[in-house]
C-alpha cells in the first residue's frame, strides 16, 4: 500500500500533485521488483500484472461515463439512457470489428488517438497545445525507441501481419523527432516541478522498465487515476455511492465482455493472447470514451 501521510506530506510541502507523487512511487516499485526478480519473470507473470493492474486500475477510470453524459444532458429518460448505453457499446463493438477486419491501419489510428488522448492529462497545465501533443505521443513512441524487438512483438501480436516492421520503422524515425521536442520542453519548463519530475519519470522508465511494465505505470497510477479524479470531481454533488456502484457495474461489464471473449475467441493464457485482449480491449473502449468528452466539451 502506498503511504497515504507520506503522499499528503509531499503534496503540501512542494506543491506535487499527487498523480506525480503515485506515478514516481509506482516506477520506483516496479523498477525494483523487475531489478530484483529479473531472472524469474516470465511472460505469464507479465501477462497476468497486466491483466490485474489494467482491470483493477485502467478500466475503472472511464466507468463514469454515463453518469458523465447524464450531467451534461446527453441523456435525459429512461429510453435515451438505453439509447446511450446501446450506442456506446455498438461503437465498442465496431471498433472491435474493425479492428478484426483491418488491423495494421485500426493500430495506427489507435496510437495516434492515445496519442491525442494521453496529451489531455497535462490540459491543467499552462503548456502551449504541441507540448501536450509531445508528452502524449511520447508515451506511445519512446518505448519502441529503447525496447524495439519487445514493442515490435507487442504490434505483431495485435495484428498478426508483418507489415508492423514498416510501421515500425517509420514510428522511430518520428519517436526521435518527438525525443528532441520532449528535452526541449523539459528544458524550457524547468521551473514546474510537477512537469519535470513528470518528464523524467516518462523518459528514465521508457528505458529501464520493459515496455508493459511502463504501459502499467504510467496508464494505471497516472493516467486512469488523474482522469477518475477528474470525473469524482465533474460529479460533485452526486451520491458517492451512486458513483461507487456506476463503477462497480460498468466494470463488471466490460470484464463480463473480455471474459466472454477470452474464452470464445483466444483461449490459451499467454503474453499474445492477453496483449491482444488488453490493448484491443482497450482501443474498443476509448472511441466512445472520447466522443463522449468532445460532447462533453463541446457543450
Amino acid at each position: 500500500m502506498l503511504n497515504k501521510k507520506l503522499i499528503n506530506t509531499y503534496y503540501k510541502k512542494y506543491n506535487l500533485k499527487k498523480e506525480t507523487i503515485i506515478f514516481c512511487i509506482s516506477s520506483i516499485l516496479f523498477l525494483f521488483y523487475s531489478l530484483t526478480f529479473k531472472d524469474i519473470i516470465t511472460n505469464n507473470i507479465t501477462s497476468a500484472l497486466l491483466l490485474f493492474f489494467v482491470t483493477l486500475f485502467g478500466l475503472p477510470h472511464g466507468a463514469l461515463d454515463t453518469l458523465i453524459a447524464k450531467k451534461y444532458k446527453l441523456y435525459k429518460t429512461f429510453s435515451q439512457f438505453l439509447l446511450f448505453n446501446i450506442s456506446y457499446i455498438f461503437l465498442a463493438f465496431l471498433v472491435f470489428i474493425i479492428w478484426i477486419a483491418m488491423p495494421v491501419a485500426s493500430l495506427l489510428i489507435f496510437l495516434l488517438i492515445s496519442g491525442y488522448h494521453f496529451s489531455e492529462d497535462w490540459n491543467e497545465y499552462k503548456l502551449h497545445y504541441f507540448y501536450k501533443i509531445t508528452l502524449g505521443l511520447s508515451i506511445i513512441n519512446f518505448p519502441l525507441i529503447f525496447h524495439t524487438k519487445k514493442v515490435e512483438n507487442i504490434y505483431y501480436f495485435l495484428t498478426k501481419d508483418v507489415a508492423v516492421y514498416d510501421l515500425s520503422f517509420l514510428q522511430v524515425i518520428f519517436a526521435y523527432i518527438n525525443l528532441l521536442f520532449f528535452i526541449l520542453l523539459l528544458i524550457r519548463n524547468y521551473t514546474s516541478l510537477n512537469i519535470c519530475i513528470q518528464c523524467i519519470i516518462i523518459l528514465s522508465t521508457s528505458f529501464l522498465l520493459d515496455p508493459i511494465f511502463f504501459f502499467i505505470c504510467y496508464f494505471c497510477f497516472f493516467h486512469s487515476l488523474k482522469n477518475y479524479k477528474y470525473s469524482v470531481k465533474e460529479l460533485k454533488g452526486i451520491n458517492k455511492n451512486k458513483i461507487r456502484l456506476t463503477v462497480t457495474l460498468n466494470t463488471i461489464f466490460s470484464i463480463f465482455t473480455g471474459i466472454v471473449i477470452y474464452f470464445y475467441i483466444l483461449n490459451d493464457f499467454n503474453l499474445k493472447n492477453i496483449s491482444a485482449l488488453i490493448f484491443i480491449g482497450l482501443a474498443a473502449l476509448t472511441v466512445p470514451h472520447m466522443i463522449l468528452r468532445l460532447l462533453v466539451n463541446s457543450r
